[in-house]
Parts: C-alpha cells; structure tokens; sequence
C-alpha cells in the first residue's frame, strides 16, 4: 500500500480498534491483500456474462413497461380527480346561490296575497265577475238588457288565459 492509504488505514482502524489490537489489525489486512494479489480471480465464461445482460435486459424492460402502466394510472386517476373536483365547486357554488325570485318577498310573506299583488288582483275580481256570471246562468237570470250569453262568458275566460299566462 502506499504511504498515504497506510496513514489512512491506520487512522480509521485506530478509531474502531484499541491500540494495542490495531497493527495486527492492519497486518491482517495487508495479508489479506497479498493473497487476492496472488490468486487472481477467474475470468467469467463469455456465455455466462452474455446470459445475465440479457436476463438484465428483460428484467428492465418489464420495469419499464410496469413504470409506464403506473405512470399511464397515476395520469389518468389524476385528471378524474381534476375533473371531479371542478364539477364539485361547480355543484357546491351553484347550491349556494340564492333563488331567483318570482314574487317579492312582501308578498310572499303577506296573508291576504290577492289584496298585496295587484295582479292577482285585478286576476281576482274577474273571476268574482265570472263565478256572478256563471250564477246568474245557472238561475236563469240575464244582463241588464236581456242579452247575455254563455259566448262573452268564454270570451272572457280566454282573455284571463291569455294574459295571465303571457302577462
């Protein structure tokens, strides 16, 4: 060994082994060396090294196909979990928004609702005239100038119709 890697060995050795126990220690290493020096290892068969590259090979290439299965998972488990989160806040901010309002709510909360909407007021007194009119068929009684029938009464029922549907 050189007398750098001498140095070095003794210090690492000295901080893991007492003293006294170190230079036979290192003796051993030098030993140890000295025989693997001697008795080089065999060169492996071409074959044999042939064999595990290409048993390496495959073994990568299954990883690698394994790698972009997962890869290929992850990717599409992440863009249902975006879509999926977008059409909650969707949802959720859609739930939260107040209701369009058909009728104020003075009216809504009122208790006599025909008296507050002049509308339905208006929608109201016109039935109350038809209902009297259908009454007075129904007893035989006329208009003022004898002249009434059930045709004005239909007239009258399609102009409510018309307008309240529309209106």
């Amino acid at each position: 060994m050189s007398n750098k890697s001498d140095e070095n060995l003794r210090e690492v050795v000295g901080r893991f082994v007492p003293a006294c126990d170190a230079e036979a220690f290192i003796e051993d290493i030098e030993k140890g060396s000295k025989i693997l020096e001697q008795n080089p290892a065999p060169a492996p068969d071409a074959r044999l090294t042939d064999s595990i590259k290409a048993d390496l090979a495959r073994s990568l290439g299954r990883r690698k196909q394994i790698l972009r299965a997962w890869r290929a998972a992850v990717s599409a488990a992440a863009a249902v979990i975006v879509v999926v989160s977008i059409l909650a806040v969707q949802v959720f901010h859609t739930a939260h928004e107040p209701p369009i309002a058909i009728m104020s709510a003075k009216i809504w909360e009122s208790r006599d609702l025909s008296a507050d909407d002049p509308q339905l007021a208006l929608f109201t007194e016109q039935l109350d005239q038809i209902e009297s009119e259908f009454v007075a068929l129904q007893l035989g009684e006329g208009a003022a100038n004898g002249t009434f029938d059930l045709t004005e009464v239909e007239e009258e029922l399609l102009e409510i119709s018309n307008s309240f549907w529309k209106g």
